[in-house]
């Protein structure tokens, strides 16, 4: 069971049998949209994967000042601190395992639709967004992940060792750049030294643009994180993932529902 918008320690769970993630609306008693932890191949605390940041997004909408973002790192706009996300719904997609939160902050409306494929060991967050306002516009979006680690890169793939035998890789599908550190100073492409080690908890900023039509949402931007008893394991689970034209939102759908 869970509660959306009537507990501060709101907390919803969502697995496949080889993985669990904890996602939450409200941190602090602050409004987000987070992935708080993810956890294979036990599901206890010694196999926590994330770092204490979980995995959120920021969105920038070109010619708006106020930024989407869930924590206030953004303080160029008087106005942007001040002002927090609402929380629009929060369900399963027609009572499936495909968990949807619609948030807004400022003009700029952001879907989110987190999964654990079937038979996979990966989780999935596609993104989207769209316009309060009903306008077209263009939109940088900026996937969040905060890992125990960074133990190398494949491309724009990202590598966290958790211990000899678990390894997770991250990506964002059409990212131009990704960047570890400072989120705040990431997304406002201030330039910034690189500090990445295999046992220092480290934040990594990918970015992606997508046009928003005036009405309706933006093709989405997909979050994967995968899961491997090694490296290559885990990078080959990430690009499986990739190879599905919807990184199996329809498959996923399909394995909730309700035999006839």
């Amino acid at each position: 069971m869970f509660f959306t918008g009537r507990n501060p320690d709101n907390n919803v769970p969502l697995a496949n049998g080889k993985v669990l993630a904890w996602l939450q609306q409200y941190d602090g008693g602050r409004p987000v949209d987070k992935l708080s932890q993810l956890f294979y191949p036990n599901y206890d605390l010694t196999s926590r994967l994330l770092g204490e940041g979980g995995s959120t997004v920021l969105v920038k909408l070109a010619h708006e000042r106020i930024w989407y973002d869930p924590y206030g790192l953004i303080k160029n706009h008087p106005g942007q601190v001040g002002e927090i996300i609402s929380v629009d719904s929060a369900e399963f997609v027609e009572g499936s395992g495909v968990y949807q939160v619609v948030s807004h902050k400022g003009n700029a409306v952001v879907r989110t639709r987190t999964r654990a494929p079937p038979g996979s060991s990966a989780l999935v967050r596609s993104i989207e967004v769209s316009t309060l306002r009903g306008e077209g516009a263009l939109a940088t979006l900026y996937p969040v992940v905060s890992l125990q680690n960074v133990a190398g890169r494949v491309s724009t793939i990202v590598l966290s060792r958790l211990n000899n035998n678990t390894w997770l890789a991250v990506t964002c599908t059409s990212a131009n750049a990704v960047s570890s550190g400072d989120v705040a100073r990431s997304v406002m492409e201030v330039q910034q030294a690189a500090f990445e080690h295999g046992s220092v908890p480290t934040s990594v900023t990918f970015s992606a643009a997508r046009p928003v039509p005036e009405w309706g949402w933006s093709q989405p931007v997909y979050l994967v994180l995968a899961l491997g008893g090694s490296k290559t394991k885990a990078v080959k689970e990430i690009k499986r993932m990739l190879a599905s034209r919807d990184c199996f939102y329809s498959d996923t759908l399909a394995w909730w529902e309700p035999a006839q």
